[in-house]
């Protein structure tokens, strides 16, 4: 994909390593969040969500650097974080938006670990794709996650 995006010279790739069903990146600090995923559904069903190393995402953004591209990382932050209930307490348990909506699952603000497990990813995802000047982190769903919340009764919003 690189080499056809500089072909039409592109220079920039957006790249969403998270997800509520899959975080894609095995991280030294927090591994338990890379947690093998269920294989895609669709036309490809044998495929799997990959979870990458360090090493495969540095070996790509020198790829693309070589090549005149930057490529900004995407971790998906307060909510669609279904993915980071691999550490216990993470996330907001909201069973019933959780079979209604199927995704959207936000992060649980008032856990005393969440800042520091945050700062961890993004000091770790900052080093491996040093060449892009951005970091995306979402932020798009925290209204969406309001039902989340009232299901269990706190006022957040």
């Amino acid at each position: 994909m690189v080499d056809h995006l500089h072909m039409l010279r592109f220079n920039f790739i957006h790249f969403r390593l998270t997800d509520d069903q899959t975080f894609n990146i095995l991280l030294e600090s927090h591994p338990e969040l890379a947690a093998p995923a269920p294989p895609i559904r669709g036309e490809d069903s044998q495929r799997e969500n990959p979870v990458w190393s360090k090493e495969e995402l540095r070996e790509l953004v020198e790829y693309a650097k070589n090549r005149d591209i930057q490529i900004m990382p995407e971790i998906n932050v307060p909510g669609h974080t279904g993915s980071w209930s691999g550490i216990p307490g993470l996330v907001i348990p909201c069973p019933e938006f959780s079979c209604v909506k199927g995704y959207g699952i936000p992060l649980n603000i008032s856990n005393p670990k969440l800042i520091s497990v945050i700062e961890d990813v993004i000091r770790e995802v900052r080093e491996i794709f040093y060449t892009s000047p951005y970091m995306h982190l979402g932020g798009d769903e925290v209204w969406m996650s309001k039902p989340c919340f009232d299901e269990l009764g706190v006022g957040v919003f």
